[in-house]
């Protein structure tokens, strides 16, 4: 049977994910260093993740959700590509956010 993670095509990040937490680690590091006020830092990272999470992230998740339930091209999946249509409002409410946030701490 298949599980979760090969359902949804995980199996090569989770073989991978050594690597992706020593990235991770080295970048946050990095900046910790780098960075003198890390407001900036927090509300960038917060202005884009908090509308990925909101928008984007659950519009993919459904529609994938739905085309693994029903099957690629069924009516039901048809009918949540509609979600798509909350992604371009995403990034567009994530890119006024980091912009925003970096116009007042300047």
């Amino acid at each position: 049977t298949m599980g979760i993670a090969d359902r949804f095509g995980w199996q090569t990040v989770l073989k991978n994910r050594t690597a992706l937490i020593a990235v991770l680690l080295s970048f946050v590091t990095y900046i910790a260093i780098a960075v003198p006020d890390i407001s900036l830092v927090v509300g960038v990272t917060g202005a884009a993740m908090g509308s990925t999470i909101v928008y984007i992230l659950p519009a993919l998740m459904y529609t994938k959700s739905v085309a693994l339930a029903f099957g690629k091209g069924s009516v039901e999946h048809k009918k949540s590509m509609i979600n798509y249509a909350l992604i371009p409002f995403g990034v567009l409410f994530a890119v006024l956010g980091v912009g925003m946030t970096i116009k007042e701490s300047m």
